[in-house]
């Protein structure tokens, strides 16, 4: 039911208690059981839609992700984010090792120590790599530039 249409209903019971009013409180014509039944359906409507609006600023709050993927989320989003030993990496920003290459935070291991992975220049052609794997070989990472996934090389690293 359009907006339009649930005022047009409120509208027409509005005058019709307008103009038929008793006084004696009998009904005077059928219409009247019809008609009495009115202020319980439209309170029924009222608290539907008041639901629906809840349930649609819900839903939009959850939405309020501005990813242009459904496989990433844009850096800002705030579900980009991976929780790993208390620390919160984005996983929109790039973790730049000792050479000056970039790592993407990509998931947690679904091994034994759920330890954070890292894809090398965020390549998705190969295996993830553990943090700890990374910091032994290449050394501190340091935060680097909000990633860019439309631009994110398909290359290997070289080892």
């Amino acid at each position: 039911m359009s907006d339009e249409q649930y005022a047009a209903i409120r509208a027409r019971r509005s005058a019709y208690l307008t103009s038929h009013s008793h006084m004696n409180g009998f009904a005077c014509c059928p219409a009247h059981a019809s008609a009495d039944d009115v202020p319980a359906l439209l309170a029924e409507v009222d608290r539907l839609r008041a639901e629906r609006d809840q349930a649609r600023a819900e839903l939009d709050a959850a939405r309020s992700c501005d990813c242009f993927a459904a496989t990433f989320h844009a850096n800002t989003c705030q579900y980009a984010v991976i929780t790993w030993n208390g620390t919160t990496y984005n996983t929109g920003h790039w973790l730049i090792d000792c050479e000056g290459v970039p790592w993407m935070p990509h998931s947690l291991a679904n091994g034994m120590t759920g330890e954070l992975l890292l894809l090398c220049n965020g390549d998705y052609s190969n295996d993830p790599s553990l943090i700890s794997e990374v910091l032994g070989e290449w050394g501190p990472l340091t935060a680097g530039d909000p990633v860019d996934h439309s631009k994110i090389l398909n290359t290997a690293r070289e080892s």
